[in-house]
């Protein structure tokens, strides 16, 4: 995925998510995440490192429908339903010119709070693509 790509489809999808809260956020497989954000017509964003196929998209698979089962069982997992479910993504900021994505997640009862906002980092730079 090249970076004029990746701003294309920020750019067309963001009005779609930004303001959503996270409902559910599933592992698929060792290198997917699919992030339910109460979309109205069902769909998910799905964010993928596998360098063979780098993803930043909407789908309206659900996670029993991909072929890589559905995993809960991971720290990642654990940690991202601990600090996400219940949060409203608030902006999605892509990086300059690399291909980096900045979703930045404000709490949903808008109460002032010491840790007011989280950022999920997704790199999609080929063999070193990660999520923060």
């Amino acid at each position: 995925m090249d970076i004029f790509l990746l701003q294309a489809l920020i750019d067309e999808m963001s009005p779609w998510i930004v303001g959503r809260s996270v409902r559910r956020i599933d592992q698929l497989g060792t290198t997917d995440l699919l992030l339910d954000l109460h979309l109205r017509d069902g769909r998910r964003l799905h964010l993928s490192t596998d360098p063979h196929r780098l993803a930043c998209s909407l789908t309206d698979r659900t996670h029993r429908q991909f072929s890589a089962g559905s995993r809960s069982d991971t720290p990642m997992v654990a940690l991202l339903r601990k600090h996400l479910e219940g949060w409203r993504l608030r902006e999605v900021i892509p990086l300059g010119y690399d291909r980096v994505v900045h979703f930045v997640f404000a709490k949903e009862d808008g109460e002032a709070r010491e840790d007011g906002e989280r950022t999920l980092v997704l790199w999609l730079t080929g063999r070193s693509a990660n999520v923060w």
